[in-house]
């Protein structure tokens, strides 16, 4: 057993700031993250425990109560861009009540601005990318009191300095990684969104990493890079095993950025599923491109319990598809949406607007291809720069983004008193949020969609959200 004992933190999500009235239909995700980097922990013998924010009360005095009975000597904090501030704090808290506790922070924003984050005296080192095996021996070298440079992937201080060791591979075989710690969160306290993941019990898991686009919006690659890496199709039933038999899991989202880059590996993990039978006993939910599926493999995927499909269909322009480097047909996206709807999978499309050089014809004209398209579910982002992607050079170059914009950059911004921080050159950004409101008003008040999240309906709970959300639509 390891004489260290590691803190993982997850900040706190004030969801009333970034969702505004709609912080009712606010979702909240196991942290997988947070999950993964304990599982690796513990299979190397080092006690681990988890706080997440969403869950867990994490004031002050919380925090020193947690610290005084687990007594770590490192805490690590995962950082989102939009919770940046909330993780700093967090580290000021650990540090005024234990300063010999090591302080790491990682996550997405760290990762892309790690002299930004290291800059804060009460943050020791930041991890780069991905973090399981960069944390173990972290945690090893705090605990034999060898040198931080030999450890691929950080960035610290010495004496003044900042130094940064060199980048550390991505890991090529993620079947050499535990499943994720979830007997280290309470796992049934999580609740889904209001549309596609409302019959629980209910959870997300992770089965494959990286993506081999290039959009200009998305910030994943940062940490999990381009080349697309997947868990073998035993070790995903694995897993589904487990989620189903000791937590009575009944519907699964895949948070995959895309679940069937891979087709044959696809067509594998289905033929599993029903040759076991939990496509008897429990559903799931995956992202895909519209321009990737066809018949049969639709037709496999709903036999093994595929009910819904999140499309990223960002835009009605074929004009802006090209400027955010989609790479994706407009066309394509009605053939896909159509073959979805045929295999009687329902679909979830995510539309942006807000987009560079989109005027607000072009904004009207996504929220019309979307009512177009007949889909079951939709959301509508206003789109945001995040940190490390083309995008946010974009925003950076004309002044958008500093440390004064980082609580701003969420999706959901439209229903929240902030406004948003990119806005097209001659928008307004109240206009701007009047039509993300408008978007979401005029197609879930179409008789398919409010059949569809009738039909989602499962308890009290489920009602009660229902309600509050169709009171706030009827408002806007």
């Amino acid at each position: 057993m390891s004489n260290s004992r590691v803190l993982l933190i997850g900040p706190q999500v004030d969801y009333t700031r970034m969702f505004g009235k709609a912080s009712v239909a606010a979702p909240s995700m196991v942290p997988l993250n947070l999950t993964y980097l304990s599982s690796y922990l513990e299979s190397k013998k080092i006690p681990v425990k988890i706080l997440d924010g969403q869950i867990h009360d994490l004031d002050k005095q919380s925090l020193a109560l947690h610290i005084e009975q687990f007594n770590p000597n490192v805490v690590g904090i995962s950082c989102a861009t939009p919770l940046v501030y909330a993780a700093h704090r967090i580290a000021k808290i650990v540090t005024s009540v234990s300063p010999q506790i090591t302080v790491v922070m990682g996550g997405p924003h760290p990762s892309v601005l790690p002299e930004e984050t290291i800059a804060d005296e009460n943050v020791n080192i930041v991890v780069r990318g991905e973090g399981e095996i960069t944390l173990f021996e972290l945690v090893k070298a705090i605990e034999s009191g060898s040198g931080l440079d030999s450890v691929l992937g950080i960035t610290y201080r010495d004496n003044g300095n900042i130094v940064s060791t060199q980048n550390r591979p991505l890991n090529a075989d993620l079947d050499s990684l535990p499943l994720p710690s979830r007997h280290l969160i309470p796992i049934n306290k999580y609740h889904p969104q209001v549309d596609i993941y409302s019959r629980l019990p209910w959870t997300n898991m992770l089965t494959s990493r990286g993506c081999p686009y290039n959009c200009i919006f998305c910030a994943s690659r940062r940490i999990s890079g381009h080349k697309y890496r997947v868990r073998s199709p035993e070790k995903v039933v694995e897993e589904i095993d487990v989620l189903v038999s000791q937590y009575g899991i009944r519907n699964i989202g895949m948070a995959d950025d895309n679940f069937i880059v891979d087709r044959k590996r696809t067509e594998r993990i289905c033929d599993m599923l029903i040759k076991e039978g939990y496509n008897r006993k429990a559903d799931w939910v995956c992202a895909a491109r519209a321009d990737g599926v066809d018949g049969p493999l639709l037709k496999k995927m709903r036999a093994a319990g595929c009910r819904c499909i999140c499309v990223g269909i960002e835009t009605g322009s074929q004009r802006l598809m090209n400027i955010l480097k989609k790479h994706l047909k407009l066309e394509k996206v009605e053939e896909g949406v159509k073959m979805m709807r045929k295999a009687s999978i329902k679909v979830r499309g995510t539309f942006m607007l807000g987009i560079p050089t989109e005027t607000e014809e072009e904004t009207l004209q996504t929220i019309n291809f979307a009512k177009k398209l007949n889909l079951d579910f939709a959301k509508f982002n206003i789109i945001t720069p995040y940190p490390g992607t083309e995008l946010y050079k974009m925003a950076k170059e004309r002044g958008l983004v500093g440390e004064d914009t980082w609580s701003r950059l969420i999706p959901g911004i439209g229903f929240s008193e902030a406004e948003p921080v990119f806005v097209p050159e001659g928008r307004d950004p109240k206009e701007l949020k009047a039509k993300q409101q408008r978007a979401t008003k005029t197609f879930y008040f179409r008789r398919r969609p409010i059949w569809n999240l009738a039909n989602n309906i499962r308890s009290f709970d489920d009602f009660k959200r229902y309600f509050y959300a169709a009171k706030l639509l009827l408002k806007l």
